[in-house]
């Protein structure tokens, strides 16, 4: 039972009881660098929401909303982000609209969104989410370009690749709904994999950047890879946590990055990175699919038969199974010149062709 009627009574209850009870053990609620009166603010609206009849996880829940209602009021538009995206299932958010925004390095759209709300009092849960849900359906109608993306415009090196959209017939992926969406890139029109990229973008799993162009010759990174792939066969794990020194948990990648370590879909160096920002080789990008396929109850089954690829000995061992078995399931068939080009970069436009070719099985 909370026995605390008013600001002064909880805040004593809390600082007696904060190691038992762990109101403030998450760092990002920042609650103990707040000033007095900013405790008081947080204190008050937790005594306005709560009887002493409720237990104590009905306090932890009115500590965590209002110590997030406040950061988002006097913080910059980081700690909106990280309220929204990390403690949506803490604190009630539904965020229907602002999980179809784009997201990325470059012109983020929750990036705007968050900016947008950052400096804000919101009183009330229900106050802060129909602020999020309005300003992000306003960004969807008056959207004139998606963001996101790697920013190497890099064209595609060798000749051009050759993939088949075939799939195991056993095989049950987990599609990602299709969202509402006009999409029209300007630099795509005459590509070969034009109509992979508009069934991703229309699916919410791949963006444009700088304007209305899509850059399908530009690289990918393994982040950005990660992001792809749990978007289109997986579900997002909200409580997922990794500690990968390249991968802050303010970052917009933290929830894919740490979903995929989570499944054993993506591994670390040695040095405790994860190379989120470095380029996804091609047959890195072989290993992530087939963990992903694994780790969501996809079947792809390795027949026995060999690739022929005229530069196989340039695959590394750990990366021979995935380049395999997504060869003999008609995932991948390499360039036209007989190779693969296992260390190339991935570039956006091989990405979307290779998940379209899981989604449309």
């Amino acid at each position: 039972m909370i026995n605390a009627q008013d600001a002064t009574a909880l805040s004593s209850y809390i600082s007696k009881y904060n190691d038992v009870y762990l109101f403030d053990a998450d760092d990002k609620i920042k609650y103990s660098d707040f000033s007095e009166d900013e405790k008081d603010w947080v204190l008050t609206k937790i005594c306005d929401d709560i009887s002493p009849d409720d237990d104590l996880a009905d306090a932890q829940e009115a500590f965590t909303l209002y110590s997030s209602l406040w950061r988002v009021y006097k913080e910059n538009w980081t700690s909106v982000r990280d309220v929204i995206d990390n403690y949506s299932t803490k604190i009630g958010l539904s965020l229907t609209k602002y999980n179809s925004l784009t997201d990325g390095d470059v012109n983020s759209e929750k990036d705007a969104l968050a900016e947008k709300l950052s400096g804000k009092l919101y009183e009330t849960l229900v106050e802060f989410n129909t602020a999020i849900e309005t300003e992000a359906e306003t960004i969807i109608n008056n959207r004139t370009s998606n963001s996101g993306g790697n920013n190497n415009n890099s064209s595609d090196r060798g000749s051009t690749p050759s993939f088949s959209p075939s799939f195991g017939s056993s095989s049950s992926v987990n599609v990602t709904e299709k969202q509402e969406s006009t999409v029209s890139f300007a630099d795509i029109d005459n590509h070969w994999a034009k109509n992979s990229i508009i069934m991703l973008s229309e699916r919410g799993i791949v963006n444009g950047k700088d304007g209305n162009k899509f850059d399908p010759e530009g690289y990918v990174t393994r982040a950005e890879a990660v992001k792809m792939l749990i978007l289109a066969f997986g579900e997002l794990d909200a409580d997922a946590v990794s500690d990968f020194g390249d991968v802050s948990a303010d970052s917009w990648m933290y929830p894919y990055i740490a979903t995929a370590a989570s499944n054993g879909i993506l591994k670390g160096y040695d040095n405790g990175t994860v190379g989120a920002k470095d380029t996804v080789t091609r047959q890195d990008l072989c290993v992530m699919i087939l963990r992903t396929a694994r780790a969501f109850g996809i079947q792809l089954e390795n027949n026995g038969n060999a690739h022929s690829f005229t530069d196989a000995d340039g695959i590394a061992d750990y990366a021979d199974e995935a380049v395999t078995t997504l060869f003999n399931n008609g995932i991948i068939s390499g360039f036209d010149d007989g190779t693969f080009g296992a260390k190339l970069g991935t570039t956006r436009a091989q990405i979307a062709k290779m998940i379209a070719g899981f989604l449309e099985k």
